[in-house]
């Protein structure tokens, strides 16, 4: 829906007017609250929980102390990691028109790709929750190993996926010369920093978050990207005016940097912990 709905509203087909970034909003806004009609029906079948607006109006002072706990790093995490991101497109914007192309289409390839990772870590985090929950901590423990394991499967996958797009990617948008060699170095440096993004959104959004481990996220995010990896690329495209390549990779350093601090949480089984209260 949203991808129909922005050839509609963003170029104007039939009757409706070209509207161009204002078509793009209205096609996210209909297309985000069709979801949601969707979810409320699909939640109203038998067996699958659905909203009471009894329940809607209850506070649970146990339960919200729990949740507030929970929650209130993921939500940091979620905060410093948005800027974050933003900051690092600030950075290469920057750099340069063709710096900034290069930038765009680079992010768009590692989204789609991320899709990947993010859908292991979403299901992985409801088996092992599910796990958790029952009281079967050892059976959560392998399904934890066998996550970690899958989730450097997937990262070289991913970087072999990043890889092969790279030429067709290149070759099939029209950008300028230096835009062009920009493309192929960032999807180069992307390739590699696909086999920590994986890693890690499978291990702390899969596996940490559903024990409640979730303050490593948000200690990570301030140390590896607010610490180590946007004041470098700050530094190296503001004051010693590093190539742009030089420039973006130090703008996945966060990533890969994590990978052996993640591996060595893991083994310490702190997310191995139930949280619910029987």
């Amino acid at each position: 829906m949203n991808i129909a709905f922005n050839a509609v509203f963003i170029f104007g087909i039939g009757p409706i007017p070209q509207l161009r970034a204002e078509g793009a909003a209205i096609a996210t806004v209909i297309s985000r609250l069709a979801e949601l009609v969707i979810c409320l029906f699909l939640s109203c079948r038998p067996g699958y929980l659905h909203p009471r607006t009894a329940n809607l109006l209850k506070v649970d002072s146990v339960l919200s102390r729990d949740f507030i706990r929970v929650s209130l790093p993921l939500l940091g995490a979620s905060l410093l990691w948005g800027a974050g991101f933003s900051a690092y497109t600030a950075i290469v914007g920057h750099l340069g028109a063709d710096a900034a192309a290069a930038n765009s289409v680079a992010s768009v390839v590692r989204d789609l790709i991320c899709c990947l990772c993010n859908g292991i870590a979403a299901a992985g985090g409801i088996l092992l929750g599910q796990e958790l929950g029952a009281g079967n901590q050892e059976e959560a423990r392998r399904i934890g190993i066998r996550l970690r394991d899958i989730s450097f499967f997937i990262g070289f996958v991913s970087m072999g996926m990043v890889l092969l797009l790279t030429i067709p990617v290149v070759a099939g948008l029209k950008l300028t010369p230096l835009a062009q060699s920009y493309l192929t170095g960032m999807m180069l440096v992307q390739a590699f920093y696909m086999i920590g993004r994986t890693v890690n959104t499978v291990m702390i959004n899969g596996i940490f978050d559903s024990g409640g481990d979730t303050i490593f996220d948000l200690y990570s995010l301030v140390v590896a990207m607010w610490g180590i990896s946007i004041p470098v690329a700050l530094f190296g495209a503001f004051y010693f005016h590093w190539p742009v390549l030089a420039v973006y990779a130090c703008t996945c350093l966060d990533e890969l940097g994590k990978i052996p601090w993640v591996c060595y949480h893991f083994q310490k089984y702190q997310w191995l912990k139930n949280l619910t209260r029987g």
